[in-house]
């Protein structure tokens, strides 16, 4: 998909965005990531889709790489988490970008991140689907991890002085806690 399918698509369906240029992938990665990778991130210049969420933190981003003049369809970003859209077949690409935008924007994604701030490394990331017609597998597990977040540090973290940040995010609202 390029970019001007992507503004036509959020247009008809009325979703307000903005777009913000980079002028590679790497400092494009240093803006959606607190400690990106940056070994394989491309030289060329990115456009970054923005809706801006209600959080004031962490906005739905597409990503688009420029090759040859067409910038094409990356990513699939809210905030730092990435859905890896690249296994969706291309005639239902537009359908699952919109759908992905909605469920995101009715608040039925909440993204945890978790980043060793003492190691300057990303340690892991999820994503949780909160809709009411799941079987709760996503939500029950959500709550079992915010349970484990807000638990008082244990007797090896102290010892091993380990800095943990975890970044809990859905549209509506955003906390980051270091622990």
């Amino acid at each position: 998909m390029t970019l001007e399918e992507a503004k036509a698509l959020l247009v008809e369906n009325d979703i307000s965005f903005e777009l913000v240029e980079y002028r590679n992938e790497k400092d494009y990665f240093h803006h959606v990531m607190l400690f990106p990778y940056l070994k394989k991130a491309e030289t060329c210049k990115v456009i970054a889709m923005v809706v801006r969420s209600y959080n004031g933190e962490k906005d739905i981003e597409l990503q688009f790489n420029e090759y040859n003049g067409i910038f094409c369809l990356q990513e699939l970003c809210f905030g730092s988490f990435c859905f890896e859209i690249f296994d969706i077949k291309k005639e239902l690409l537009a359908e699952e970008l919109i759908n992905y935008i909605k469920q995101i924007k009715e608040g039925k994604f909440a993204v945890i991140v978790a980043n060793n701030l003492k190691r300057k490394s990303l340690l892991w990331d999820a994503a949780f689907d909160l809709n009411e017609e799941n079987d709760d597998c996503d939500k029950n597990v959500f709550l079992r991890t915010m349970r484990r977040i807000q638990k008082p540090k244990g007797f090896l973290a102290k010892l091993f002085q380990s800095e943990l940040q975890y970044e809990i995010y859905d549209w509506n609202n955003y906390q980051c806690i270091v622990k």
